[in-house]
């Protein structure tokens, strides 16, 4: 038979639930999804161990994520990070931003400007990955700016 929750136990879901802006309502739906309880006081020794280590963001037993908000619609989830040595490539709104920047620029070497340009301050002959677009795009801005204010 499981052993019955602590006093401690008891204080600490509650102190971390304020903690994490936990309301009673998303607290309740938590317990009840997760161990089909209506109070923490229904939960075995095991179960609130459970429950604090996902409350304070350990994950070492069983990975679940507690959102307090939902993420908003308009603004998509980070990408996951990439193993070393892997580069994403550069995104077609990047590349059309580029294209942008570049067409308002006066190269004064003429039509090779900006790939003389690439080489000179970033050191590669054509935008690939989005790390080579990023500094392309902000280099370009930089230009822009300074042409414009001239």
């Amino acid at each position: 038979m499981a052993r019955e929750i602590t006093t401690g136990q008891i204080r600490a879901i509650h102190t971390a639930c304020s903690r994490q802006g936990i309301d009673d309502e998303t607290y309740r739906a938590l317990l009840s999804a997760e161990f089909g309880a209506l109070s923490c006081k229904d939960l075995d020794r095991g179960q609130a161990s459970l429950l604090l280590d996902r409350l304070n963001g350990r994950r070492k037993r069983h990975p679940v994520r507690i959102l307090t908000r939902p993420r908003p619609k308009d603004r998509p989830a980070p990408p996951e990070p990439l193993p070393p040595g892997i580069a994403r490539m550069a995104s077609p709104a990047q590349r059309r931003l580029i294209e942008e920047l570049r067409s308002e620029i006066e190269w004064r070497e003429g039509p090779a400007g900006y790939e003389t340009w690439l080489r000179r301050n970033l050191g590669i002959d054509r935008v690939l990955t989005t790390t080579d677009a990023s500094r392309a795009i902000e280099g370009l801005k930089a230009m822009a700016r300074r042409e414009r204010a001239s």
